[in-house]
């Protein structure tokens, strides 16, 4: 059920859901500190992401959609519109201030 989800996903956003998520395991693998985050909480982030997010034009270069997911990422960390267990808040913390 959880690879259909994706599928689904990944069709309605023209192969980004995919991209999204590989891109951040990539980031999470090659920092330099150890991230304490789960492929499956990397699935999850980039799934809830809106569609129109994840959906790139014609007109747009590779870094704009990378934006627009960072940009959903940060959202998290300010809005509470994505309720995540108060374990995983702390490490979505810790990853942004390794970012900044």
């Amino acid at each position: 059920m959880h690879n259909a989800m994706l599928d689904y996903k990944d069709k309605q956003t023209d192969g980004n859901c995919k991209r999204g998520i590989r891109l951040l395991k990539s980031l999470k693998e090659d920092a330099d500190i150890q991230i304490d985050v789960s492929s499956y909480d990397i699935c999850g982030l980039v799934y809830n992401c809106e569609d129109q997010k994840l959906k790139t034009h014609s007109y747009e270069t590779e870094f704009q959609f990378l934006f627009r997911l960072l940009q959903f990422l940060r959202d998290l960390e300010k809005n509470a519109f994505f309720k995540v267990p108060s374990w995983f808040q702390i490490k979505l913390d810790f990853c942004f201030r390794q970012m900044d």
